[in-house]
């Protein structure tokens, strides 16, 4: 997700010298997501309400962190939605090349 990428990079930067060395991509917080099950997963897509209903969950806490924390923009449903269609376009296109490397994303 978009914020995903946000935090991952206001975080690192959070560290200054400290740095871990992140690739700014944000897998780590969303890895972080899945493993609090705050994450979104390929089968929600499937139901626009439970879709709606899991990223408004998450952009509560996601936004909060963002603006309170890191003092950034704030993300809404829509935004995170498109992004979301690219991701399954991408996604299509390659289960019809039969590359499967793009089912183990984070």
């Amino acid at each position: 997700m978009p914020y995903h990428r946000d935090l991952d990079g206001a975080s690192e930067k959070r560290l200054g010298g400290n740095e871990i060395g992140t690739t700014r991509r944000g897998i780590g917080p969303a890895y972080m997501d899945k493993a609090s099950r705050l994450g979104l997963r390929v089968q929600d897509l499937t139901d626009e309400h439970i879709f709606r209903k899991k990223l408004e969950a998450a952009l509560l806490e996601k936004n909060d962190i963002l603006e309170k924390v890191y003092g950034m923009p704030t993300y809404t449903v829509d935004e995170n939605r498109r992004g979301v269609h690219g991701l399954c376009r991408a996604h299509q296109a390659a289960h019809r090349r039969h590359d499967h490397r793009a089912e183990q994303g984070a």
